[in-house]
């Protein structure tokens, strides 16, 4: 458990100090859950790697707030990983990482987790953050932030929702990418529509 706390440690410290340090191979993968896969705050997922027989997998790692997990439940290459109840709605990436003979971490590609909330099935109606937009010169960007209002009046933070989905009527003058920010690239008037689910709403631009 120390040598595998260690490792977990200067993987770290690696991927900290220089990508270059640390190998990327194909001599590891996650086979399990498969990439883009919608996972929800406060569950717990099987992930499994697959290992080349030189290879001594010790760790699969998530961006924060995921964290690591280290102590496989079925044999050697499979873990246990517990999405925190408290995570944000948003897409993060998880690896796998072990050690070759000469002990060199190394690390697998990583695959894409869309992380949601089960209570946003509930949601009922939008409100986006700001409600208008103006810029004064072109090129000039803004991130919408999208909240989802529940029966019980609670709300949650939808704006990087897989299920949240962004248009914008005339491209010529603004444009809006996958996690909502807002692009102005030529003179006059638009609107940004935001869906989630059965729920709409939208947001009028306007660029000098």
């Amino acid at each position: 458990m120390v040598m595998v706390a260690a490792l977990v440690l200067g993987v770290s410290v690696c991927l900290a100090q220089s990508q270059d340090r640390l190998r990327i191979t194909a001599l590891l993968r996650i086979t399990s859950p498969a990439d883009r896969t919608i996972v929800y705050a406060g569950e717990t997922i099987s992930v499994s790697v697959s290992a080349d027989p030189s290879v001594t997998v010790v760790a699969v790692i998530g961006e924060d707030p995921i964290g690591a997990t280290h102590e496989p439940t079925a044999g050697p290459v499979q873990f246990s990983l517990t999405i925190p109840p408290r995570t944000p709605v948003d897409e993060y990436h998880i690896r796998a990482f072990g050690r070759i003979s000469a002990g060199r971490p190394v690390a697998s590609e990583p695959i894409t987790l869309f992380v949601e909330n089960r209570l946003a099935s509930g949601v009922r109606s939008l409100r986006v953050e700001p409600r208008l937009l103006r810029f004064e010169a072109l090129g000039h960007f803004m991130p919408l932030r999208v909240v989802g209002t529940l029966p019980d009046r609670s709300e949650i933070d939808l704006s990087y929702s897989v299920t949240t989905t962004y248009a914008s009527t005339d491209t010529k003058v603004a444009t809006v990418d996958k996690r909502g920010v807002v692009t102005a690239v030529g003179p006059g008037k638009a609107v940004i529509s935001i869906r989630f689910a059965g729920a709409r709403t939208a947001v009028p631009v306007e660029v000098k």
